[in-house]
């Protein structure tokens, strides 16, 4: 996502994921691809039977190339905004001004956003990707839903293949002789499912969530908006104790945010219910004889329900505050 806190006091404009200063994730991204490159070509193709051992090495190469090919197209493509920024005397002079960039000095048409890790407008903003080092708009969104697809591919052959390789040794099909290239295949196994497995329940995850913004006909920053007006009206509605409406103003249903098991990759902040007072809590009374006036003993009582629904306001009003900073953020 596009998160604030960017120097806007640097001229700097990144308008590619391979400009100069890289990623930590994406040096990272090398790291990975490289090594499971190694591993994987070295430690377990050999240890697989020769009629499927091509199969193999031809379905995971060509997962590969797919690979370098999509990712490589996503960072190294440009989806600013291909409008020329306005002079200052054309910006001044606009009697009636658009919604612009004060930034860039551009045009926001529907679905472009400002960029704070790159410092730019990019059209049909999606999300940034920290991954490439690049945002995702309109002009690589569809290389990136394939690069996601792509690393499905691959990281199923090479989980797919680990687990065929530890059942061979496990009933014996596959000789463990204690020898160099079987040592080293063992190696590379554990390496390989350490690095891959959790990337492929990680990619999952993403195409699932995607898949869903999709059928929303949304984009990451849309959705992050809807999420967090959705959360407003709750806090709202849990304030005043009054049920959630089934309809909208429309007739139709309203929105509703993924489960968390969804949408957690875009880290976004969860609504929690402030918790209720026990009833216990609002109004001990000791077990010891009453009191001789009820009526003091009535206006004490009624005086720390009210002190309690305070606090409990008050809570929500801090998570309302808390909410709105957030959205702020994106």
């Amino acid at each position: 996502m596009c998160s604030m806190g960017a120097d806007d006091t640097t001229d700097f404009v990144r308008r590619r994921g391979f400009q100069w200063p890289p990623n930590r994730l994406q040096i990272f991204d090398v790291f990975v691809v490289l090594l499971s490159i190694l591993l994987f070509v070295a430690g377990c193709i050999p240890l697989i039977t020769k009629p499927l051992r091509h199969i193999v090495g031809i379905s995971y190469g060509t997962s590969l190339i797919a690979l370098i090919c999509s990712a490589g197209y996503v960072s190294w493509c440009d989806p600013s905004v291909k409008e020329e920024p306005l002079t200052d005397e054309a910006w001044l002079a606009l009697t009636t001004r658009p919604a612009c960039c004060g930034i860039c000095k551009t045009e926001k048409k529907w679905r472009t956003e400002h960029c704070n890790f790159c410092d730019r407008c990019v059209s049909n903003f999606d999300h940034h990707c920290i991954w490439l080092n690049n945002c995702v708009g309109g002009a690589n969104y569809p290389a990136f839903a394939l690069t996601l697809f792509n690393v499905l591919v691959m990281t199923s052959i090479i989980v797919g293949t680990c687990i065929g390789l530890v059942v061979g040794f496990a009933d014996g099909s596959i000789e463990d002789d204690d020898s160099p290239e079987v040592i080293f295949g063992i190696i590379s196994i554990g390496f390989l499912m350490l690095i891959n497995f959790p990337l492929l329940i990680l990619d999952v995850n993403l195409i699932t969530y995607h898949l869903g913004i999709w059928w929303k006909s949304m984009t990451t920053m849309e959705y992050l908006r809807a999420c967090n007006a959705h959360d407003k009206q709750t806090m709202l509605y849990w304030s005043t104790g009054a049920p959630m409406p089934l309809q909208d103003a429309d007739g139709k249903r309203p929105f509703s945010p993924f489960p968390m098991f969804v949408d957690w990759v875009i880290f976004r902040r969860r609504l929690k219910k402030p918790k209720a007072p026990k009833p216990g809590s609002l109004s001990k009374v000791a077990a010891s004889p009453a009191p001789a006036d009820d009526t003091v003993a009535v206006a004490q009582q009624a005086l720390r329900e009210a002190a309690a629904a305070e606090n409990c306001i008050l809570r929500v009003l801090v998570e309302l505050v808390a909410l709105s900073d957030h959205e702020q953020c994106h």
